[in-house]
């Protein structure tokens, strides 16, 4: 099974029917035709009118197997070349990004999820109007 297979699983999972998934997939390609932040939003804003936002994807145990060490070898090359070795100010620098990071995922998982309920609420009562 390829990355690609892989990417294309995770959609699946993330919603309820197959309706969702052709949404999700629309979307993309709407995306697709703006640069990188406005694709995002772009392909948002077009997904929420006709289907609820998937669900916060979970990372894969291989993606975790290569990110977790590729990470790693970022944050010692920032600790060590950051500052003229102040490894204070470089140990202070790499500890708010991991927290930040970490802050960010939790805070993002529960934003994705309220988004989510929010829009199937709202399509929910335009369809018993």
């Amino acid at each position: 099974m390829s990355y690609g297979d892989v990417v294309v699983q995770r959609v699946r999972d993330s919603v309820d029917d197959e309706y969702q998934e052709q949404i999700a997939h629309q979307s993309a390609s709407v995306g697709m035709q703006y640069n990188m932040l406005m694709g995002t939003a772009a392909s948002q804003r077009w997904m929420k009118r006709r289907a609820p936002r998937p669900r916060y994807a979970r990372l894969s145990p291989q993606e975790w197997i290569v990110g977790v060490p590729l990470i790693g070898v970022m944050l010692a090359g920032i600790l060590v070349r950051a500052y003229d070795g102040d490894l204070w100010t470089a140990a202070g620098m790499v500890t708010g990004g991991v927290l930040g990071g970490f802050a960010g995922a939790w805070f993002g998982n529960r934003a994705a999820n309220y988004t989510r309920a929010q829009d199937e609420r709202r399509l929910e009562a335009a369809l018993e109007d």
